[in-house]
């Protein structure tokens, strides 16, 4: 808990320094792609902080927990985290037809809604940036896919009108993935839902 003491292993090659505050965290689990099933990362919990007193040449640290979110156990890891705070404003969408999937939302729930993060299967590599707004799409039967919670669009329905579903606004962006806030969803998203930038679309 929070003023604990704590004892940290860590690798001779990558020494922890005295004085430096590190994230205490766990794995919750592996991201996979709704579609293919390919490994994307891993889902991390960050349940605290501790800030390193003092070395030993054995490569153990002592530390004490700043500040704990949860309860703290053994075996949990400790290291830098990128964890800030940020105001984002949408701005107008430069790129078009980028097309990609939702991948995965921080808690372990199907159904997502407004005001909810996700994470998106896109990123600077197809030169998404901080603002831009992705937006969800559907053709086809929803009643039929939301009882079956069913990803794709079959081949008969893609005559259908596209229909707009939810607006994202990208809040960070890796390399392959970007981090999107649902600024307005009009029905469920769900994991696998297509996503689309577009310019000039507006979610009514």
């Amino acid at each position: 808990a929070t003023f604990d003491q704590i004892y940290i292993k860590y690798p001779r090659n990558k020494p922890l320094k005295v004085g430096e505050r590190y994230d205490i965290y766990k794995t919750i689990k592996p991201v996979t792609h709704p579609h293919n099933k390919r490994a994307l990362g891993q889902m991390v919990e960050i349940l605290g902080t501790v800030q390193i007193n003092e070395l030993s040449k054995a490569n153990v640290a002592r530390g004490t927990i700043l500040r704990a979110i949860n309860p703290i156990e053994r075996g949990y890891l400790v290291g830098k985290l990128k964890r800030k705070f940020k105001a984002v404003r949408p701005v107008r969408n430069t790129r078009t037809r980028v097309k990609g999937s939702v991948v995965a939302v921080m808690n372990n729930i199907h159904l997502i809604g407004t005001k909810m993060l996700v994470f998106i299967d896109r990123g600077k590599k197809f030169n998404v940036k901080v603002g831009y707004t992705f937006y969800v799409t559907r053709r086809g039967d929803s009643y039929r896919a939301i009882r079956s919670f069913e990803q794709k669009t079959r081949p008969e329905e893609r005559k259908w009108p596209r229909e707009f579903v939810a607006s994202v606004v990208v809040v960070d962006v890796g390399w392959n993935h970007s981090v999107g806030f649902v600024n307005k969803a009009l029905k469920e998203i769900r994991l696998g839902d297509r996503v689309e930038l577009l310019v000039d679309a507006v979610v009514k």
